[in-house]
């Protein structure tokens, strides 16, 4: 099992790319329950790693943005 120096030795290794991936979302900013673009990037990344990765289960029926629950009397 790997030591506490060399998980950190890693993680320095994978810092760039986690630091430019935090950019990348950060730079465009999505609706919550309507983030393809950051979903689309998490499962292009894990395919990447190997994970069998189903696109598109759960999403929900887009709302205009305007709408809330409260204007829907919930």
């Amino acid at each position: 099992m790997p030591g506490g120096t060399e998980i950190l030795a890693g993680l320095d290794r994978i810092r760039p790319g986690l630091e430019a991936l935090y950019k990348d979302l950060h730079a465009h900013p999505e609706l919550g329950h309507a983030e393809r673009r950051t979903s689309a990037e998490a499962a292009r990344r894990l395919t990447g790693c190997g994970y069998d990765v189903r696109a598109g289960i759960g999403v929900p029926a887009p709302s205009p943005p305007w709408e809330t629950a409260a204007s829907r009397g919930r």
